[in-house]
C-alpha cells in the first residue's frame, strides 16, 4: 500500500488563499472521462451531521461548473429538511440506517426510491462499509470511492473506481472536492467557486423567528457523543464563567442553544443570569438552527453541528478544539477564531475564549 501524501509545506495557510487548488495536486483515479453537464450525481455522506453538511461546496463546485444535470445526496435522517431547502440540491435520500433494524422494509423502499433516479455518477465520500453497501446498490453507472489508505472497512471491494490516495489530514471540505476534481473541465478550487449560497427558509418556527430577530449571540456548550465522547466538551462552568464575561461589556442577547437531551445544561447555566442570558427556543428541525445562527451576531461552540452551520453561512464564529482536529474540521468560509487543547494537554482558559470574542467582533 502507496504511503499517504502529504499536503505541500506552504498549504497551511489554505484558509487564507484564494485558488486552494493551485496547492494540491490532483487526485487521479484511472479513469479517463468526465461528468457532463446533463449527467445525474449523487453525493452520498452518511453518519457524522457535521461531515454531511459540508458537502455543500462540492454541490456549489458542480453547479459553478456549468453542470445542469440532477444532484442528489443521500444523507442521514436529521438533514432531510435542511438539504431539500437548498436550491441546487434536486434530490434528498434520507437513509436511516441507524434505526435499519427496527424498519427494515423502510430503509429498502428508500434504497429502492434511490436507485430508481439511475444515477450517471455516485461520489462516496464517507467510505466505511455501510456507504459501500449503498453505493453497490444504487447501481450508478460510475461508483467512485476513496482509495483504500483513505477509507475502511472493505469499502474498496463495493466501488468501481478508487480515487488516488488523498493527503494526510485533508480537512474534509476539501476531501469531498478533490473526489471531484478529476472529473471536471475546470479544476479550480478557489474560494469564490466553493461558497455556499445559502438555505431558503420555509415554515421557520414563530419563536425561532422571534429569536432570531434579535441577532444574538449563541454559545452552544454541548456535543454530540459520537467518536470523542464527552471529550470535546469544555464543561458547563467554563461556559457559565465566559457568559459573565461576556455579560459586563456586550448588551448583546445570548441564548445558549441545545439539542435532544441538552436542555437542562441551557438551564442550569443561564439560571444565574438576567433576561440577557437565557435558552434559546427550542429549534425542533436542523433547518430552524440554521435560520437561527444565519441571523446571530456570533456563535461560540466546541466542534460540532453548529459550528459548520455558522461556517456554511458565514456567521462569526469562535470554536473550541479540545479533542478533534482543528486541520480536518476548522472553518473555511466564515470569519472565525479558533482554540486548541495546548501541548500540555491544557484547554483554553474562559479569558482567553472572552478575548478572542473581542478580537473577532
Amino acid at each position: 500500500m502507496p504511503s499517504i501524501p502529504q499536503p505541500p509545506e506552504n498549504f497551511k495557510n489554505f484558509r487564507v488563499m484564494e485558488n486552494i487548488g493551485e496547492h494540491l495536486p490532483l487526485p487521479d483515479c484511472n479513469l479517463k472521462t468526465q461528468i457532463q453537464p446533463r449527467d445525474s450525481v449523487l453525493l452520498l455522506r452518511l453518519s457524522a451531521l457535521g461531515d454531511s453538511i459540508r458537502l455543500l461546496p462540492a454541490v456549489e463546485y458542480l453547479r459553478r461548473n456549468n453542470h445542469r444535470g440532477e444532484i442528489g445526496v443521500a444523507v442521514e435522517p436529521p438533514l432531510e429538511q435542511l438539504f431539500e431547502n437548498y436550491p441546487r440540491i434536486n434530490h434528498v435520500h434520507s437513509l436511516p440506517l441507524k434505526s435499519a433494524h427496527k424498519s427494515p422494509r423502510q430503509l429498502l423502499k428508500k434504497i429502492t426510491s434511490l436507485r430508481r433516479q439511475k444515477y450517471d455518477w455516485l461520489f462516496d465520500c464517507h467510505g466505511l462499509f455501510k456507504s459501500g453497501l449503498v453505493s453497490f446498490f444504487s447501481r450508478a453507472r460510475q461508483r467512485i470511492g476513496p482509495h483504500r489508505s483513505n477509507s475502511k472497512e472493505g469499502n474498496f471491494f463495493f466501488q468501481e473506481r478508487q480515487i488516488s490516495a488523498q493527503p494526510a489530514a485533508l480537512p474534509r471540505i476539501l476531501f469531498y472536492l478533490q473526489m471531484l476534481r478529476p472529473f471536471t473541465k475546470n479544476f479550480t478550487l478557489s474560494r469564490s467557486l466553493i461558497t455556499p449560497r445559502g438555505f431558503c427558509f420555509t415554515d421557520i418556527d414563530q419563536k425561532v423567528k422571534f429569536a432570531a430577530k434579535k441577532n444574538p449571540i449563541l454559545i452552544h456548550p454541548r456535543s454530540s457523543h459520537g467518536r470523542y465522547g464527552q471529550a470535546k466538551e469544555w464543561g458547563t462552568n467554563n461556559f457559565a464563567e465566559l457568559i459573565a464575561q461576556i455579560t459586563q461589556i456586550y448588551e448583546d442577547k445570548i441564548y445558549i442553544t441545545w439539542g435532544p437531551g441538552e436542555q437542562q445544561t441551557a438551564l442550569d447555566i443561564s439560571e444565574d443570569f438576567s433576561n440577557q442570558v437565557q435558552p434559546a427556543p427550542e429549534t425542533s428541525s436542523l433547518l430552524d438552527l440554521a435560520f437561527l445562527v444565519n441571523h446571530a451576531r456570533a456563535v461560540i461552540c466546541v466542534d460540532t453541528l453548529i459550528s459548520h452551520l455558522a461556517d456554511l453561512q458565514q456567521t462569526p464564529l469562535v470554536v473550541l478544539y479540545t479533542a478533534s482536529s482543528f486541520h480536518i474540521n476548522a472553518p473555511l468560509f466564515a470569519p472565525f477564531r479558533s482554540l486548541t487543547t495546548t501541548v500540555s494537554n491544557k484547554t483554553p482558559d474562559t479569558t482567553t475564549v472572552f478575548n478572542a470574542l473581542k478580537d473577532l467582533l
